[in-house]
């Protein structure tokens, strides 16, 4: 009983990508600086850690992101990161380890009504504006990432789901049923 409630609620776990694109952004990667290109950060979470701050906020800590810059390369985030919505609008910050507090680097588009990031969104375009970069060190894989504050169109999208919608707890009796169907055909075959 126990391993079917276990299988059960492990099923309704769910992937979530988010896409926060950006058509514009300068400022400094390791201390070299880049303007005008088009930014992409991409964040893949888990729709279970999801936290309902309260009044209409909801936010989930990334299990990881990168970011494409645009003539410079991805690169993937150090710094613990998550994405939020906030009364309609989303945002990507610095982590706040489940609480509200997390520094916002980029935020918008607004308009989300009560999207609570538990399901597929958008794309949804608006303005949006990067803020906060220089509030403390936001570390990549490719050095220390920091945006000017400037104003810029976003797109947002969340998608639920990954490349194998079955999980991988129920995902196991189905592997051992196929194993004992091929021990019983190897069976048949020996005794013919």
């Amino acid at each position: 009983m126990f391993f079917a409630l276990a299988m059960f609620s492990a099923a309704h776990a769910a992937p979530i990508t988010f896409t926060h694109e950006a058509t514009s952004g300068g400022g400094t990667l390791d201390g070299a600086a880049f303007d005008g290109g088009a930014i992409v950060i991409t964040a893949a979470a888990d729709t279970d850690d999801i936290v309902d701050v309260g009044g209409g906020t909801y936010a989930v800590e990334h299990l990881a992101a990168s970011i494409a810059i645009d003539g410079l390369g991805v690169f993937d985030f150090i710094s613990p990161t998550r994405t939020f919505v906030n009364n309609g609008f989303v945002g990507f910050s610095r982590s706040a380890n489940g609480g509200l507090n997390g520094a916002d680097l980029l935020n918008g588009p607004a308009g989300l009504g009560a999207y609570d990031l538990t399901t597929s969104i958008g794309p949804s375009t608006g303005g949006g504006n990067f803020l906060q970069w220089a509030v403390s060190a936001v570390l990549t894989d490719g050095g220390v990432l920091e945006f000017a504050s400037v104003g810029t169109d976003i797109t947002f999208t969340a998608v639920v789901g990954d490349v194998s919608d079955v999980p991988l707890p129920a995902a196991f009796p189905l592997f051992l049923a196929g194993l004992g169907g091929l021990g019983f055909l190897r069976g048949r075959k020996k005794a013919a």
